[in-house]
């Protein structure tokens, strides 16, 4: 550190000195360099000469030499000789894309989030019955439920694509099995499972089948808000004894679409779910309808789910894209073989569009590509008839043109009045 006396003149100290001086040998001769690194060119000039005036002597004393001579005086550097912008540059960039590189590897080894369908049969060994996209928006909390349905006018064409797929792999899985009762399920809350199950029960409804919709989320139900039904009694009422399913049955929600909401949350929702009366209601309206679809609590949350494991086929477990952990449908589909019930498949829900399979992407392709083929082909129609109508008008023009000469000549002709030769070309 440089101080200044009483004067203002600049005093470097010894131990300043001897930090920035450096001695060095030249290509191993006798032949010393001196060299000073401070912040000013100048004052590193004046310490190398300051020092090469009192070497020789001091040398001299020392080394016991016949005699030391200063071969020339210093240079005072033209450019700084640190810090090395570029060479700093390049370390810095360098060293940020590795360390950015290696923490992409580590958050993607530690990500233990669902994103591949292949994964989840591989890690859960279940089957993916489907993968729905999607809304452009997803909120945490929808105002209106009514417009993620598949019978809203807002909902997108590869969504209801998405939905057409898994209804067919359903039909498939549910028609191998000797009962048509789905149970709809999730392993965590909040991750789509009653809006798939509303959608699926649209989705087979649409096809002619007859379809009814039981909501037994007695502890937090939806259903009566996605679809607007009145939610005074229905099922919990039902188990109770207190009602008739005629009385509580919502018939036409959609066109071959009867639906049962949950009513009432009572206080003990496991046992009335597994009680002799539901599976009485259960094998009473199998008889009546195509599909059953049953929306029940989350399975890693409560008990619900497998409690009902008499008149059905299996379990539809939802599982929401990069969200839910491979380790909460692991526990989810342990808890289902305990129960000794199977597994119709895993619905993955919210799946961005890029990430969806090949199918879904060629039936967007394909919605997207058609209206501008159509648009293309109609206005390539309207511009060829505006050509041919535009055609027709000018030989219309150019005929009465023709016709108005002919006549005007017969009559010229007739009266032997003809003010100029007859043009041969004419």
């Amino acid at each position: 550190m440089i101080d200044a006396d009483d004067s203002g003149v600049p005093v470097i100290s010894a131990s300043d000195i001897s930090n920035c001086v450096s001695l060095s040998a030249v290509n191993e001769t006798e032949v010393l360099q001196i060299t000073a690194t401070t912040a000013d060119p100048a004052v590193s000039a004046i310490v190398c000469d300051s020092y090469a005036a009192i070497a020789p002597e001091n040398l001299t004393r020392i080394v016991k030499a016949g005699s030391v001579e200063t071969i020339g005086n210093a240079v005072v550097a033209s450019s700084p000789v640190s810090p090395d912008v570029t060479h700093c540059t390049i370390i810095g960039g360098t060293a940020g894309v590795v360390v950015a590189l290696l923490l992409i590897i580590c958050l993607e080894l530690l990500n233990n989030k669902i994103r591949r369908a292949e994964d989840i049969e591989r890690e859960a060994k279940c089957p993916v019955i489907g993968e729905i996209v999607a809304f452009a928006e997803e909120k945490s909390k929808v105002e209106d439920r009514s417009e993620h349905l598949l019978t809203s006018e807002k909902i997108p064409f590869y969504i209801t694509e998405s939905y057409k797929a898994m209804r067919t792999n359903f039909i498939f899985t549910v028609r191998a099995s000797a009962r048509k009762i789905a149970v709809v399920t999730s392993a965590n809350p909040n991750e789509g499972k009653s809006t798939t199950a509303s959608n699926l029960a649209i989705s087979l409804a649409q096809l002619g089948h007859r379809v009814l919709l039981i909501d037994s989320d007695l502890r937090k139900p939806v259903q009566h808000q996605m679809l607007d039904l009145d939610n005074s009694g229905e099922l919990s009422t039902l188990l109770c004894g207190m009602q008739q399913l005629e009385e509580v049955l919502h018939k036409d929600v959609v066109e071959h679409l009867e639906v049962l909401t949950a009513g009432m949350i009572p206080l003990n929702p496991a046992e009335l779910l597994g009680s002799k009366v539901m599976r009485n209601l259960l094998e009473m309206v199998s008889s009546s309808y195509d599909e059953i679809l049953i929306d029940v609590p989350p399975i890693n949350a409560v008990s619900d789910a497998v409690a009902m494991n008499g008149e059905i086929a299996g379990l539809l477990l939802v599982a929401r894209y990069n969200d839910t952990l491979y380790d909460d449908v692991r526990r989810a589909v342990k808890a289902i073989s305990f129960a000794n019930l199977d597994i119709l498949g895993v619905v993955l829900s919210c799946v961005t569009l890029k990430h969806t399979s090949g199918y879904v992407k060629k039936a967007m392709g394909s919605a997207t590509a058609m209206p501008m083929v159509t648009a293309m082909n109609t206005s390539k129609s309207i511009r060829k008839g505006r050509i041919t109508r535009r055609n027709r008008q000018r030989e219309a023009k150019r005929k009465g043109r023709r016709a108005h000469k002919h006549e005007w000549n017969r009559r010229v002709l007739d009266a032997d009045r003809l003010p100029f030769p007859y043009p041969a070309w004419h």
